[in-house]
């Protein structure tokens, strides 16, 4: 085997003798279970997928896109995108719904050139999925996505009034009825695109704006929690505590503390224990309330 060549180094890709369960052989019979690996140990799944596609266990495409994975979760951008290309090659080829797996891969290339400060790279697959998704069907829900992605990369790039523009022109686009495909995450994708435009409102001082785009963003966290969307419970705990949070604070900058302070005390503040971006808001609530000490 190829994994045991090392007599220091267990198949986990550990030193041996740590504490920690070896991976099973059944790992090998399809890309598709390493998936948890390429989060956890991307450099050992490189190993594995490489053997995978060697033995013939899975096909080249599915291949090709754990690899992309595993170089994003190692920062190895330019490999990253050159696999992300190969992945796009393939996919018409070998991927069960090509549409919907081209889209998946561009949006991916953006959102990891996006936090690679790529900035030229990002918007570039953004506008291309865009494109993409446009000619293929009706994907409003993901073209609003991107469009939320380019704005992301237009507030980094220090463009923040175009940056509001195209967020909100992302969820506009997003509102529109979708395929399939787009319904199954039009939620999570909206709460993520009116967050956004909370957080540049705020950025601007806009706090009114702020506070109404807020409240958008309850709605769209209430309909996560009873939809068919499959975020874990505490996830969207989370969220919506922290939209609370903003909230509060945006209601104390404009004079409504009364309110202000009913809200906050429905909060679970034991949730900042296991959340930055809890602790992160309640950090700026806590001093636009002149709570200095908290």
């Amino acid at each position: 085997s190829t994994f045991t060549s090392n007599e220091n180094v267990s198949r986990t890709g550990k030193v041996k003798g740590a504490k920690i369960k070896p991976i099973p052989d059944s790992l090998l019979v399809n890309v598709a279970a390493v998936g948890i690996l390429q989060y956890t140990q991307p450099a050992r799944c490189l190993e594995i997928v490489d053997e995978i596609e060697k033995r013939g266990n899975d096909n080249r495409f599915n291949c090709e896109r754990a690899r992309m994975n595993c170089y994003t979760f190692l920062s190895r951008y330019s490999e990253m995108i050159d696999s992300g290309e190969r992945c796009l090659k393939l996919a018409d080829k070998f991927a069960v719904k090509p549409d919907e797996a081209i889209i998946e891969i561009l949006q991916s290339l953006a959102t990891a050139c996006s936090s690679a400060n790529f900035y030229d790279r990002s918007i570039y697959y953004a506008q291309r999925g865009i494109d993409y998704a446009e000619k293929r069907g009706v994907y409003y829900v993901t073209v609003g996505y991107l469009h939320f992605m380019m704005s992301s990369v237009l507030n980094q790039m220090g463009y923040t009034n175009n940056a509001l523009r195209e967020a909100i022109e992302g969820y506009d686009i997003s509102k529109r009825a979708s395929c399939d495909y787009d319904e199954r995450h039009r939620w999570s994708y909206q709460t993520a695109i009116v967050a956004a435009i909370v957080n540049l409102c705020d950025q601007m001082g806009d706090y009114n704006s702020a506070l109404k785009w807020a409240r958008v963003c309850g709605r769209t966290i209430e309909n996560i929690r009873t939809s068919s969307e499959k975020m874990p419970a505490v996830a969207i705990t989370q969220i919506e505590s922290g939209n609370k949070i903003k909230i509060a604070r945006f209601l104390h900058l404009l004079g409504q503390s009364h309110q202000a302070d009913s809200l906050f005390n429905t909060v679970d503040l034991s949730l900042s224990e296991s959340s930055k971006s809890i602790r992160q808001v309640l950090m700026r609530y806590y001093s636009a309330v002149g709570d200095y000490r908290n």
